[in-house]
């Protein structure tokens, strides 16, 4: 390790042990290529989420895990074992003890689209999710402006670091749900739990719920907050450990609850726009200069789901038509979901056209979007 002075170094020599690439680095962790390059490079400190997401797709060891982050946030640490001698996962597998399994298995669902920007609330939400005294997190926003997805995917990262939740994640979406005992049951279900006995259902479940480290992640909770929210605030009282999650278009307005305010992804102000640019995906946002803004990367994202080799270079009026969509959509990830397909049928200019003429361009074909 001598021979090895940075941490960017020792990132990169990691990496090429692990023959990743950084564009496969970047895309696990939903960042930028450039913004491995950069920590590779010794030019940017990678925030704390990002640390950890290393941690996970570079193999650390875990006895070493808190010094590599603690080394990935600027501190010094010393003894830090070379990078192309520790041993990888697949050499290890044999000998590590086969983990205990949790009485309850966790039934998040499987994330089958890339995620694209949301750094810093993924950031804040693992520091909600690491702080024992918070034990309710609101996602508040709009229809459409990204709650769900953004839960689906810190809850997933929270799977991945160490003792955060070790009795596993369960999901109850609420969309259909009227009242607290319907909450109750799906609780219960999600458990695998039976009723038995005298005691009301509710009081089983939180007996249940008593001593788990558990995140229980119910996902639209509006219609239900008069019936329920005091059914959530008497299992908080009631229960030491289990972590609620929960997306609503407003608050719960209970004591407990810490609100996290969502917004539309980021996109460029109208002075952004220049017929000179050469590509969408190397515009900038003022405030993160080693990142994309995210409205327009999702736009060509989902694009080239529908039209593979879709691009934006050395395409001026293409590049400007999704300038102007992601800013008429404000952008709302549920939005430049249903605009981007259209690719297949028609330009990018005329997209634009039609969304200003009117939203209903947008209704859905989807069969699995709302």
């Amino acid at each position: 390790m001598d021979e090895i002075a940075s941490f960017g170094e020792w990132v990169q020599i990691r990496r090429e042990t692990l023959r990743l690439t950084r564009k496969k680095v970047a895309e696990d962790l939903g960042c930028a290529s450039v913004t491995i390059k950069k920590i590779e490079r010794d030019e940017r400190r990678p925030s704390k989420l990002i640390a950890q997401l290393l941690v996970v797709h570079l193999e650390i060891p875990t006895s070493i895990e808190s010094k590599f982050i603690r080394w990935a946030r600027g501190e010094f640490v010393a003894g830090m074992p070379a990078p192309n001698q520790l041993r990888l996962k697949s050499e290890s597998l044999q000998t590590k003890p086969k983990p205990q399994k949790s009485n309850i298995s966790n039934n998040l669902p499987k994330l089958t689209t890339s995620f694209i920007g949301r750094i810093e609330e993924l950031a804040s939400l693992s520091d909600l999710f690491e702080n024992r005294k918070v034990r309710l997190i609101t996602l508040v926003g709009s229809g459409g402006i990204g709650k769900t997805r953004l839960a689906h995917q810190a809850a997933h990262e929270a799977l991945h670091q160490a003792n955060m939740f070790p009795d596993g994640a369960l999901f109850i979406d609420l969309a259909n749900l009227q009242t607290a005992d319907q909450l109750v049951m799906q609780v219960a279900a999600a458990l695998q739990l039976s009723f038995s006995g005298i005691s009301l259902p509710k009081d089983q479940v939180r007996d249940q719920l008593q001593n788990k480290k558990l995140l229980l992640f119910l996902d639209n909770f509006e219609q239900l907050i008069d019936s329920t929210a005091a059914l959530l605030g008497e299992w908080l009282q009631e229960t030491n450990h289990v972590k609620f999650l929960v997306t609503s278009r407003e608050p719960l307005n209970l004591v407990e609850e810490w609100v996290v305010k969502i917004e539309g992804l980021s996109f460029p102000s109208q002075t952004a726009v220049s017929p000179t640019i050469n590509s969408l995906l190397q515009l900038r946002a003022p405030d993160t200069p080693t990142q994309t803004y995210p409205s327009v990367a999702l736009f060509v994202n989902r694009a080239r789901q529908v039209v593979h080799d879709f691009s934006l270079h050395n395409d001026v009026k293409a590049q400007n038509a999704v300038l102007q969509t992601c800013r008429l959509l404000e952008g709302i990830p549920l939005g430049i979901e249903l605009a981007a397909p259209w690719v297949r049928m028609m330009s990018c200019e005329d997209i634009a056209q039609e969304i200003q003429k009117s939203l209903d361009f947008l209704a859905s074909k989807h069969r699995n979007i709302d």
